[in-house]
């Protein structure tokens, strides 16, 4: 099974994209060796590395074996070859004189060699698989997997700091523009926006001369995320202003100023919150995932859920549909979308108070009904099946029951593999397996029974 799986057309893509942990090594270390600031790196302009964004970049992919799923590379490409000088690599580095600077080149330093530590540890347990036996593959598997969120982890202070070296001097740093510009790309290809927006706006100020759409419509949707709607409408303008228009940017400019309430309203809610709503922990394929259930403007949904939950119904359950810029849906046992729990409760969409969804909001799956593009969807046909938002959305029509949100993981959400069960499939074709939830546990609770209303349906 393996070897027909590493002989494919779409394995041998994966592995000939993929990084290498010791060629961004290299990389890195030729930028902390010749020089960060006063030009010692480059004198790439920003603008150049902007056309960074309009390059193929890494798309996660995964291979399942018979036992379990193959990892795959988290972190945006970099350009296979570098030039080891720059006409002013040989210029004396007086700005390292500066104890700011100084300070700042150390810790990007530290950061760097920290991120590549837990990649070549990933690429380490890769290649370890690959040489080992069937025996030992799952375990050679459970310690990449142990390796993703603290390598994301590393990532995201990475790019922290460059943000604040660029800001600090901004006409240095070629490779480190560049940097930049493949992680907004990158992120915005997985539907990775937290932390984001000070690195798009960066490059978006500093950049002389026009952004690609892409750029724009990341941007936008970090802005959106962060609840900066005057200027996400801006570069939803700007990322429209091709003939190649993203769905997501036609959709997102429509509803715009509903999500703005949406989030103003969410957003009173999360600060009058509790202290003490429940949270459940699913470890999936990707790393670990945090909830934090609305318990108060969703009592039957949360009981609904956390019995799921408790009855191991969620254990080794398929995110069987992942759609980019929309959302995960798990919860269903077939792996259709056809299955459920075998009950059902009621809607609570009609709560005084309830929520709105949110990137990252939990929404409970409902039957919709058929041949209606509005969105309507059948009451009280909500069971097991739900859906985790990659980016806000319009539900109003549906009668959605938002019941939760991720409070912690949604990086691993956003690496899930692209799964669109509707998709026809030619003769041929490779398909990713989806990822899982290996297991799903309750981490607190109020000290009270949760007794699940179902709906009485007829004999």
């Amino acid at each position: 099974m393996r070897t027909l799986i590493q002989n494919s057309p779409l394995w041998r893509r994966s592995m000939l994209v993929g990084l290498s942990p010791s060629r961004l090594l290299a990389r890195l270390t030729l930028v902390a060796a010749v020089g960060f600031f006063g030009g010692g790196w480059g004198t790439a302009a920003p603008a150049a590395a902007q056309e960074k964004l309009e390059e193929e970049t890494v798309v996660e992919t995964t291979v399942e074996t018979e036992e379990a799923a193959e990892p795959a590379t988290e972190t945006p490409e970099t350009t296979e070859t570098a030039e080891a000088s720059d006409p002013d690599d040989s210029a004396p580095n007086e700005f390292l004189k500066d104890p700011v600077a100084a300070a700042l080149q150390k810790e990007y330093e530290r950061l760097r060699v920290a991120w590549v530590e837990e990649m070549s540890a990933m690429q380490t347990a890769l290649i370890r698989f690959h040489d080992g036996s069937e025996e030992d593959a799952a375990a050679r598997i459970q310690v990449y997997r142990e390796h993703q969120p603290a390598a994301r982890q590393a990532y995201s202070a990475l790019l922290d700091h460059v943000v604040k070296m660029l800001e600090y001097n901004s006409d240095g740093g070629g490779f480190l523009w560049e940097f930049i510009a493949r992680t907004i790309d990158h992120r915005g290809n997985v539907d990775w926006y937290e932390g984001l927006t000070p690195a798009a706006k960066l490059l978006a100020e500093q950049t002389h001369g026009p952004v690609s759409p892409k750029m724009h419509s990341v941007y936008a949707r970090s802005l959106i995320v962060d609840g900066d709607f005057a200027t996400a409408r801006t570069e939803l303008d700007l990322a429209l202003q091709t003939e190649e228009r993203l769905d997501c940017d036609m959709r997102l400019v429509s509803t715009l100023s509903a999500l703005e309430e949406q989030f103003v309203s969410e957003q009173k809610r999360l600060a009058a919150d509790p202290d003490d709503l429940p949270r459940v922990e699913f470890q999936t394929t990707r790393g670990p995932v945090v909830i934090e259930l609305y318990e108060d403007q969703a009592p039957n949904t949360v009981a609904n859920f956390l019995q799921l939950v408790e009855d191991g119904f969620y254990d080794e359950l398929p995110f069987y549909q992942v759609m980019d810029q929309l959302f995960a849906m798990t919860g269903d046992p077939i792996g259709d979308g056809s299955g459920s729990s075998g009950k059902t409760i009621a809607d609570e969409s009609d709560h005084a108070d309830a929520r709105s969804p949110l990137r990252g909001s939990l929404v409970m799956a409902k039957i919709p009904v058929p041949d209606d593009n509005s969105g309507r969807t059948y009451p009280d046909t909500a069971s097991s099946q739900f859906m985790i938002l990659l980016l806000p959305l319009d539900l109003s029509r549906g009668e959605y029951t938002v019941f939760g949100r991720v409070i912690e993981g949604m990086d691993a959400i956003a690496y899930l593999n692209r799964i669109d069960p509707s998709e026809e499939k030619e003769e041929g074709d490779v398909s990713l397996p989806p990822d899982r939830v290996q297991t799903a546990k309750v981490l607190r609770k109020r000290d009270h029974d949760y007794k699940v209303e179902y709906i009485e349906t007829s004999p």
